[in-house]
């Protein structure tokens, strides 16, 4: 009889704890989650005949000191850069450039042998290059455009110094398609295939 008595009010307890652990719960703060992204690029198009004894080594871009950063950059006003904490690149954007500059290198079939920066194998040529613009540009709040702008130079090896053989900067800077951080990754993966693209044309005409 007595287990009943005091069931109740025991199990009172349990609710009214129950509820003020959900009403704790509830008052805290809501922030939104990191989202992280990366850039990939695929070359078309059937390979062209390597030079045999042409090893190519390719070096890790350089990047400009205001886009040296993960988190997405956007430029709001003619001279306001702000940057986004909350949307970012998966690794650096210099590392994830770099990657898929060798993987499109490799699939032209223009080299012998893309090396890896740590191969014992001496290169004969290394190409270098710098990420001069990186940003989402939002002056023109109906028409953003994501901004990619990327230096790049060819050298062949084996004189002091190295001697340049071809040197271009290449800007893109195409419209997104949905305004939305998904549609500017998707412009900046557009903004890269451009740019490779026409680095790989000027690089025949120029040399091969």
């Amino acid at each position: 009889m007595n287990s009943k008595i005091f069931a109740f009010p025991a199990v009172m307890a349990l609710l009214a704890l129950g509820l003020t652990l959900t009403s704790c719960a509830s008052l805290k703060p809501s922030y939104p989650r990191k989202s992280s992204y990366v850039l990939e690029v695929t070359r078309e198009g059937p390979p062209s005949m390597p030079v045999q004894g042409m090893f190519l080594k390719i070096r890790t871009l350089r990047p400009a000191p205001q886009f040296d950063q993960k988190g997405f950059v956007y430029k709001t006003e003619p001279l306001t850069f702000k940057s986004d904490y909350y949307n970012e690149f998966y690794v650096s954007p210099p590392a994830l450039i770099t990657d898929e500059i060798k993987k499109w290198v490799t699939a032209s079939g223009l080299f012998e042998k893309v090396l890896p920066k740590e191969s014992l194998l001496e290169a004969t040529h290394t190409m270098e290059g710098e990420i001069l613009e990186l940003f989402g540009d939002y002056t023109a709040p109906d028409t953003p455009q994501a901004v990619m702008t990327i230096k790049l130079v060819f050298l062949e090896q084996g004189t002091s110094p190295p001697t340049v053989l071809f040197e271009k900067s290449y800007r893109k800077n195409p419209a997104l398609k949905t305004k939305s951080v998904g549609g500017l990754v998707e412009a900046w993966n557009e903004a890269l295939e451009e740019i490779l693209t026409d680095f790989e044309q000027d690089l025949k005409t120029a040399y091969f």
